[in-house]
């Protein structure tokens, strides 16, 4: 038994579904997946070394606990 009713007079289906549906998105999906990769990121510009305030050496080392005294680094 068939789950639907058999319709001998079937209406054909609209232009814009089907496989002309079906390539459209893909094709708008892709073209969006490869605009959105393809983009070039921007990038800052480096700073100069006057603009940059003056460093301290073992900074990284007081920032982070690393469970050993200094001494045995």
């Amino acid at each position: 038994m068939h789950p639907r009713p058999f319709h001998p007079f079937r209406r054909q289906p609209a232009l814009g579904r089907g496989p002309f549906r079906r390539h459209l998105t893909g094709l708008l999906v892709s073209s969006f997946l490869v605009g959105a990769f393809a983009a070039v990121p921007a990038t800052a510009a480096p700073a100069a070394p006057d603009e940059l305030p003056p460093q301290e050496p073992g900074v990284t080392l007081r920032v982070f606990d690393v469970q050993v005294p200094l001494d045995e680094l």
